[in-house]
C-alpha cells in the first residue's frame, strides 16, 4: 500500500516537474502565436490602406485641379499614418457646383471601384464637428486648404472647414465590403 501511495506522489511530482518545465515553452508559443495574430491583422489594414491609396477619387484631371486635388498624410489613433486626397474648395458658386458634382458622381464611382458599396442608411453628417483630430486640422492648415477625404475603418471620411462660419464639419460615409 506504501508503495502505491509512494509510486503515486512520485507520479504527481514527475508531472508537476514536467508542467513546470514545459510552462515557459507554453508561454512563448502563445506569446509568438498572438504576435504572430497582430503582425496579420496589422498587415492586412496596411494592405487596405494601400487598396484605397492605389486610387484617387478623382481621376478627371479637369475636376481635380478645379479643386486643386493634393495627397499628404496624417496620424489617426488606431489607424497609424492615413492617406488622404486634400482639395481647396473656395465659397464660390462655381466651386461649389463642381464640389457637389464631384460628391454625386465621381465619389459612389470610386468607391464601387474599389470594391465597396455605400451604405446609405448610416450616412452622416456632423457640423460642427468639434472632434476632428488635430493631425487632420494640421495638414489641411499647413497646406492652406480646407477639405480632406480618406478612407479607413471601412468609411469614407470627409472633414472640411467652413471659413464662413469658423467651425469643422465631417460626412461619415460607411462602407460594407
Amino acid at each position: 500500500m506504501k508503495n502505491d501511495e509512494n509510486q503515486n506522489i512520485i507520479i504527481l511530482l514527475i508531472s508537476f516537474l514536467l508542467l513546470i518545465v514545459s510552462l515557459p515553452f507554453i508561454l512563448v508559443k502563445k506569446i509568438k502565436e498572438k504576435k504572430r495574430q497582430e503582425h496579420m491583422i496589422t498587415q492586412s489594414k496596411k494592405q487596405k490602406q494601400n487598396k484605397f491609396s492605389e486610387i484617387a477619387p478623382i481621376t478627371t484631371r479637369q475636376i481635380a485641379s478645379n479643386l486643386n486635388q493634393q495627397e499628404g498624410f496624417a496620424f489617426i489613433e488606431g489607424e497609424g499614418k492615413v492617406h488622404f486626397w486634400l482639395y481647396k474648395i473656395s465659397p464660390n458658386e462655381h466651386n461649389m457646383t463642381v464640389a457637389a458634382f464631384f460628391l454625386r458622381n465621381y465619389l459612389p464611382k470610386w468607391i464601387e471601384k474599389l470594391g465597396y458599396v455605400i451604405d446609405f442608411e448610416n450616412i452622416k453628417m456632423i457640423k460642427p464637428n468639434n472632434e476632428v483630430p488635430a493631425s487632420i486640422k494640421g495638414l489641411l492648415q499647413l497646406r492652406g486648404y480646407n477639405v480632406a477625404i480618406s478612407v479607413y475603418s471601412l468609411c469614407v471620411h470627409i472633414d472640411a472647414y467652413d471659413k464662413n462660419e469658423d467651425l469643422w464639419w465631417s460626412g461619415l460615409i460607411p462602407l460594407i465590403e
